[in-house]
Parts: structure tokens; sequence; C-alpha cells
């Protein structure tokens, strides 16, 4: 009787602890290709300090940026510790950069730091337009602040017809909000 007990106590134990440990995505670009879990490696590069001067932005300590290759994409995460992160593929956003303009991944960026400043929360990967709406008003008034040109937002705004999938609305949608939030942050209309 002691070792089945031991032996359901240690189970749950181990149960526990993963379930501790797990994390969600709270937003990805797109819903292909991989997913990531438990990156490792740590971004200093352009992408943490793009990430950067949109916390400072808005007065709010810097979201930790990871690297992970071969996700082809973004995202948002938080873990069951509070944590909170962003993860892309350093080649992804090197082909987006080059195809798109620099505006692109930093509006990648604002889109998914929108996701943890302003507290959007997307709960076990579930359909939610709204949450991705705020995000992309988020990123729009974001790019507004940080001086991106019009012209900027609209080729960035190519890649934004974007992969719409279950997550997100359609590419019309989603350039309709982000027109606003970008008026909204003192931009002019596209």
């Amino acid at each position: 009787m002691r070792i089945c007990n031991f032996f359901i106590l240690t189970i749950a134990f181990c149960f526990l602890s993963l379930s501790a440990m797990s994390q969600s995505a709270l937003c990805s670009l797109h819903d292909y290709h991989g997913s990531a879990y438990s990156p490792t490696m740590v971004d200093n590069g352009l992408a943490f300090r793009q990430v950067t001067k949109i916390c400072r932005l808005y007065r709010r300590k810097t979201i930790p940026v990871y690297m992970q290759y071969g996700i082809e994409n973004a995202y948002a995460y938080s873990n069951s510790y509070g944590q909170e992160y962003i993860v892309y593929d350093p080649n992804f956003f090197n082909r987006v950069s080059n195809q798109y303009g620099s505006a692109a991944s930093l509006g990648i960026l604002a889109h998914e730091a929108g996701h943890i400043i302003v507290g959007v929360r997307v709960p076990g990967m579930i359909a939610d337009w709204s949450d991705e709406a705020r995000a992309d008003y988020f990123a729009g008034y974001t790019l507004a602040k940080l001086g991106v040109s019009p012209r900027a937002i609209q080729n960035m705004m190519r890649i934004e017809n974007f992969y719409p999938s279950y997550r997100h609305p359609d590419g019309y949608t989603r350039a309709t909000i982000i027109e606003e939030g970008y008026i909204a942050g003192g931009g002019s209309s596209f």
C-alpha cells in the first residue's frame, strides 16, 4: 500500500512540476511552422533593441527576447511563473526585413509586445480576434510614436496580408485597425 501511495504521489508531483513550468503562447504571427518552447538563446541584437525602445516608450521594464532558429515565426509568451517574453526566428526576421523593410520586423515586435504590455491574453490559444485587434492597434499606435513613416507602414502591411488565420482577422481588417492606431498615435492616414 505504501509503495502504491508513493507511486501516486510521485506521479502527481511530476505532473504538477511540469504544469508549473508550462507556458502559453499569447500570439504568433501565423499558425503553421514550428513552435517556440524552451528558447535558450538570449537576444541582445536588433530585435532586443527594438523591443527595448518600445518598452521605454511606455516606461515599462524591457521584455526579454529570445532567438529560436527554424520556427519561421514570432511569439509572445507567458509562463506559469508570470514571466513574459518574446521569441523570434532571426532568419525569418531577416527575410521579412529584406522583403518588406525594417518597419515590418519592428511592427511584428510591436504587435507581440502589445500582447504583453497592454495585458492582452489569449488563454490556451483560443481564437479571440479582439485580443489580436488590440495588439494590432497597439502596434500601429507605437509605430506612429516611434516616427515610422506611413509609406513604411504600408509596405509592412504587405506581410500583414499577413497570414490570416483562425487567430487573426483578415488582412484588410488588420490593416484598418493598424491605421486607426497609427492615426491615434499621431501619424497621418495612409
